[in-house]
């Protein structure tokens, strides 16, 4: 996680999802998948699931799994940017 890369997959999605702001409830309509694919749409360069979420947790977004036993996570982030 401390590679060079890594690194520059957790700042492509702080700065991706700093254009969202946070909501008081958990939004299941948005999954970190989801947004990961968002983020490397947005950026043109690969970005984890797994570093959209730390980058997610680092920000104090909220996160619960998307169903039991999942890789993916949802957030209380909003569906749009501000």
């Amino acid at each position: 996680m401390l590679e060079e890369q890594a690194i520059a997959e957790f700042i492509r999605a702080v700065e991706f999802l700093s254009k969202y702001p946070r909501r008081k409830a958990i939004n299941r309509k948005r999954g970190s998948y989801g947004l990961k694919h968002d983020t490397e749409r947005a950026t043109g360069d690969y970005v984890a699931n797994g570093m959209l979420i730390a980058a997610a947790l680092a920000m104090g977004f909220s996160a619960v799994p998307t169903h039991s036993g999942s890789p993916n996570a949802h957030f209380n982030v909003s569906s749009k940017a501000a």
